[in-house]
């Protein structure tokens, strides 16, 4: 399977193609007319794009750097890419906490949709929008870490994406050591490397794809 240093890369390849090709879906505001339409209420949250838009574009970038990395590793059998997947198995996605059943829906997951043996859980993403409050956020991290930590679900590795205006704002990736979620260190500062790579090749009028030809 492709190791922590190789599904690095590949995040951070798919964050920069998503600024590069749908960073105006950010900061996406709502039609001023339609807000005075009486149908369209003007409710502030209804303002912005759903971050559920961004996590589609974003799901498809990590699709096209992600799944041939597992291919080449020699796995057959068929992995998938979904979002907002609710189910293990035939039953439903959660965990019991505290004596009560929690059903959780992950923003995107990278899978097999398979449960028990035959399960094959490989990357686990959850995303917000800025500004996002750090109990939301804590909240998220610590989902990403029961998805890791917890045997029935087994995830290989685990991601955190917070959108700026325009950009990534921040980035955390999480990786199954021996079934303990642990923090990669160097992703943070690497994203801000392949943004600036990014900015300097776009300028000079490379394609996107000259750009990380060699990542």
């Amino acid at each position: 399977m492709p190791d922590l240093s190789t599904v690095r890369n590949a995040v951070l390849k798919s964050l920069a193609e998503l600024v590069h090709r749908d960073n105006h879906l950010f900061g996406a505001q709502a039609n001023e007319d339609d807000l005075e339409n009486p149908e369209f209420p003007a409710i502030k949250t209804r303002r912005k794009l759903h971050e559920v838009s961004i996590n589609h574009r974003l799901a498809l970038y990590l699709e096209k750097n992600i799944l041939p990395l597992i291919r080449n590793s020699g796995r057959q059998d068929p992995v998938f890419v979904d979002i907002e997947f609710n189910r293990k198995g035939c039953g439903l996605k959660g965990w019991v906490k505290n004596g009560k059943f929690i059903e959780v829906r992950p923003d995107i997951i990278i899978h097999d949709r398979k449960d028990a043996k035959e399960k094959f859980n490989f990357l686990v993403v959850e995303c917000k929008k800025s500004p996002a409050s750090k109990l939301k956020l804590k909240r998220d991290l610590n989902k990403i870490r029961d998805f890791i930590q917890d045997k029935n679900y087994d995830y290989q590795f685990g991601l955190q994406v917070v959108y700026g205006s325009g950009s990534i704002k921040e980035i955390t990736l999480c990786f199954n050591d021996a079934g303990v979620a642990k923090s990669d260190k160097q992703i943070r500062s690497e994203l801000g490397i392949y943004l600036s790579n990014l900015e300097s090749g776009i300028a000079s009028g490379m394609t996107f794809e000259q750009i990380f030809s060699e990542n």
